[in-house]
Parts: C-alpha cells; sequence; structure tokens
C-alpha cells in the first residue's frame, strides 16, 4: 500500500450537534437548495452541519440557511378612548426592555412605526402593518430570522377594549431552507418530498500542513504462570484510545461574534465553538469532539475510507510560536476507531457504538 499523502485526506473537527425534520418540496438533481419544514427541535439549523436524507446515500454540509422572520399581532378589540404603550423585549437570546410614549388608543400603523422608532427602535428592524386598534409586527434587520421576545401592551388607560395579549403570527427562528453541497444526483438519489432528514455534527476541516494524525490501540493482559511457566491470559481493564495531531494555526481563537471557530475554540468550546455541542451522549461528562479522517485516493473508482475517534478530549497542548503549530494529545472514550468504507463521498457515516 502507498503512503497517504495529506492532501487527499481531511481532518475535521466534530461536535455533538443532532436534529430531524422532513422534505418539504422534493428537490431536482443538481439542486444545492432543499426547502425543510418538521424540525425535530425547533430552532435553526447551525452551519457547517452535516445531515443525511432518505432517498440518497450520501452525507451532505450545510453553507448557509434560510430562517423566518418573526410576525406578532396585537389586536387591542375597537377601543373607544384612551392611550396604551407597547413594550419591547429584544429577542430570546438577548433580552432588552423598551417601552413607547403613549399611543392614542385608534392611531395608524403608521403612528405606532413612529412610536416605535421615537423610543429607539429602527423602522429597518421593526415594521408596523395592518390597521387602526389591529396591528401587525413584521421583525427584520438585525432581528431577521431570529426568535423574538413577545411584546407587551399597557392597556390600564384604554376604555372599550378587548386586548388579550400579543400573539405570535409566524415564530421567528426557524430554519426553512439549507443551502448545501455536493448538489444532489441521479447517482445516488434524489430525495422525495416528506424524506426523512437527519442533522448531524457541526465541522472544522483543520489544516495539519506537515503534520500528522496518529492514534493508538492499547490492550492490556495478564500473564498467569503456573510454576514459571506460561499458563493462561486474562484480560485486565480497557485502555481509552490515545490520539495526537499535530496542526497549524493562524489564529488561536476567532474574533468575537465570529461564526467561523479556531481549531482551539473547537477544543476548548470557546469562541466561535461556544454554541458547539459535546458528542458525548452523556451531559454530564466533560466536553468531547469527534475526529474524522476522510481519505479520497486519488485513482477513479478506489474506495474513500472514513476513520472517525469518538468523543475525543485533550490532556496536552502544545503551542509552537514560530512554526505556527499546535501538537493535541489526549483520549477517545472508545477502544477503537470507527471505520468506513465507501464510493460515495460524503458517505453516511452510521451510528457509532461506543465500546
Amino acid at each position: 500500500m502507498a503512503q497517504i499523502e495529506l492532501r487527499h485526506a481531511n481532518i475535521r473537527f466534530v461536535d455533538g450537534y443532532k436534529n430531524t425534520a422532513l422534505v418539504n418540496e422534493s428537490p431536482a438533481a443538481g439542486d444545492t437548495t432543499l426547502t425543510i419544514d418538521t424540525l425535530g427541535t425547533s430552532g435553526t439549523i447551525p452551519v457547517s452541519c452535516r445531515f443525511s436524507v432518505v432517498g440518497t446515500p450520501c452525507r451532505y454540509t450545510v453553507s448557509a440557511t434560510v430562517n423566518t422572520n418573526e410576525v406578532q399581532d396585537i389586536n387591542l378589540g375597537s377601543p373607544s378612548s384612551g392611550t396604551f404603550t407597547i413594550t419591547f423585549h429584544g429577542t430570546l437570546a438577548n433580552p432588552v426592555v423598551i417601552t413607547t410614549a403613549a399611543i392614542v388608543y385608534n392611531a395608524i400603523p403608521s403612528a405606532v412605526q413612529s412610536a416605535l422608532t421615537t423610543a429607539g427602535i429602527s423602522a429597518s428592524d421593526v415594521v408596523v402593518g395592518g390597521s387602526a386598534d389591529n396591528y401587525t409586527f413584521t421583525f427584520q434587520g438585525q432581528y431577521a430570522g431570529l426568535a423574538m421576545g413577545l411584546l407587551t401592551v399597557n392597556v390600564t388607560s384604554l376604555v372599550g377594549y378587548t386586548f388579550t395579549g400579543a400573539t405570535r403570527a409566524t415564530v421567528g427562528g426557524i430554519t426553512t431552507q439549507l443551502t448545501f453541497s455536493p448538489a444532489f444526483s441521479t447517482a445516488n438519489g434524489v430525495p422525495v418530498d416528506d424524506a426523512a432528514i437527519t442533522f448531524t455534527g457541526r465541522t472544522l476541516e483543520v489544516n495539519v500542513g506537515d503534520g500528522t494524525l496518529t492514534h493508538t490501540e492499547k490492550k492490556n493482559y495478564q500473564y498467569v504462570l503456573d510454576r514459571g511457566n506460561l499458563h493462561t491470559v486474562r484480560e485486565l481493564d480497557q485502555a481509552p484510545l490515545e490520539a495526537k495531531l499535530d496542526m497549524v494555526w493562524e489564529f488561536l481563537t476567532a474574533i468575537p461574534g465570529s461564526v467561523t471557530p479556531t481549531p482551539e475554540d473547537c477544543l476548548k468550546q470557546q469562541g466561535g465553538a461556544s454554541t458547539w455541542v459535546t458528542s458525548s451522549a452523556d451531559p454530564c461528562e466533560p466536553y468531547a469532539i469527534d475526529i474524522e479522517i476522510e481519505y479520497v485516493p486519488p485513482c477513479g473508482g478506489s474506495q474513500m475510507e472514513i476513520i472517525t475517534l469518538v468523543d475525543y478530549r485533550y490532556e496536552s497542548l502544545d503551542h509552537n510560536i514560530k512554526d505556527a503549530t499546535i501538537v493535541t494529545s489526549g483520549k477517545c472514550n472508545i477502544t477503537a476507531a470507527s471505520i468506513v468504507r465507501s464510493l460515495c463521498q460524503g458517505v453516511v457515516v452510521p451510528d457509532l457504538v461506543q465500546v
């Protein structure tokens, strides 16, 4: 066997994100976008996660998403006089409290818009529509595709109202469309409407430069003697898989707010990887990631191979500033790597059984 050239291998860090959905409309061969619905866990699908879908054996990587803009309704129920105020509560992830000045009971939408603007909420972020005493609030701009706090209304100064509370006409922050690669192909199958989708971890491809990745399996045995002669062998406690990776870094941590983490961010669940999910099935265990090696031989027709080191936790990080390299050493909560071969690049890796 020839030596594996690193330029034909991709090494990735993978977190433990998981979700499910359904295909909303059957795509065509060559499509790189997919409309989805019925998310198992409501929310936005993270960029860089992968998914598989019934009807094709391949695995795809999400490069962009389209998320719903939230729309809320306020129906005051035909008050006859008085005033009201509206309190804006920001997003669910970043709550704020901003209250308007008093608004006359029969204000038209543009007047409510002006009250929000005066309170400090840009008209490019929240657009007021509807009619007098029956308003719609569409969140966009910096709030596009985000889950919003529910507006509240103080109606104590109104007369004749039947207002019971703001309602969400459209829930924000729900992914409805994916952009992904590679494209669906007839050769690998094209999914149909309502086909089941399974999402798996966010990924970061690691640049190893002239470095490499090694992993070591160990067995512990006790050799029992009988009057000085070898007699029998007993297997002792299992030993975790050991791994060591030499990689190149440009920066040790991403800039604040970046959606692309650095390798060190991924290892430490910080910065751009602060929302990464542990790959461990037990959330009480220390944070872990999977390390994936995908080798694609340059010769046509040869099978590709994916090696996965499950639940890796680093135990040392050695930094070389001059060479801009990091050597990470640690252990995995398995005794052997998972190895899969396939002719399909982007093959679906089956659920891993930890041993």
